[in-house]
């Protein structure tokens, strides 16, 4: 009875990893992502005395984080449930390629969720809408649209 029940953990752990890889890698192919925003435990908008926002250093920190060229650095912008140690080997962006965030389109969805544009440059231009939660004070994301 044990082995069953660690088997199925096992399992559901696996399909975990395959969805979130599956999300990224529809990213990089420039369709939208299927895996939904992650739900953030932590205090209620109605408890807090003001809104998350979202700053410069965020902007930079997502920045630098994507447009690094180690892979390992890259998943850092991710949540932590999409940046298993197996996707060190898995690039976000194609090399070469830039994301510039733009601040101005920031917006709030739902107490810890948001949303902002990002514009990828290089071999492969576009703009993506970035889904965002807010985990332990930083924004990071959930999911892509490619929106242009």
């Amino acid at each position: 009875m044990g082995n069953l029940v660690k088997k199925r953990l096992f399992l559901g752990l696996i399909v975990l990893v395959v969805i979130g890889a599956g999300g990224l890698a529809f990213w990089l192919l420039g369709g939208q992502s299927a895996i939904r925003p992650v739900q953030v435990a932590g205090p209620s908008a109605a408890s807090s005395q003001a809104a998350p926002t979202f700053s410069l250093q965020n902007v930079q920190r997502l920045e630098s984080s994507l447009n690094n060229p180690s892979k390992a650095e890259q998943v850092k912008a991710l949540v932590p449930e999409l940046r298993p140690a197996e996707w060190a080997d898995t690039a976000v962006l194609p090399r070469g390629d830039l994301i510039k965030i733009d601040p101005a389109s920031f917006v709030i969805d739902g107490g810890q969720s948001a949303s902002v544009k990002g514009v990828v440059s290089g071999s492969r231009p576009a703009i993506f809408l970035l889904h965002l939660s807010l985990v332990d004070g930083y924004w990071l994301i959930t999911t892509t649209e490619k929106v242009g």
